[in-house]
């Protein structure tokens, strides 16, 4: 799956892939590095071979930018599934 995201720090975001029936496949978890990243394009590979294909998927990108720190949001782009 490709993804294309644009925030202040895309290290603070977390992206789950949600499969029809609701089964959440972790895809990048939240990472603080020491420079602010503005933009993610980036491929992952996720391992889904447990459930079926065919459905809704959809993707889940949430802030977790820890509370002492105000930034500006961020947006979800692009994203694209294949199997």
């Amino acid at each position: 799956m490709t993804v294309d995201l644009y925030a202040v720090h895309v290290g603070f975001y977390v992206i789950d892939l949600v499969s029809e029936d609701g089964r959440v496949i972790p895809v990048k978890g939240w990472s603080q590095g020491p420079v602010a990243i503005p933009e993610l394009h980036q491929t992952f590979t996720v391992d889904a071979s447990a459930i079926p294909a065919n459905g809704t998927w959809k993707l889940r990108v949430r802030d977790n930018t820890p509370g002492n720190f105000i930034v500006l949001p961020g947006y979800l782009d692009t994203w694209r599934l294949g199997f």
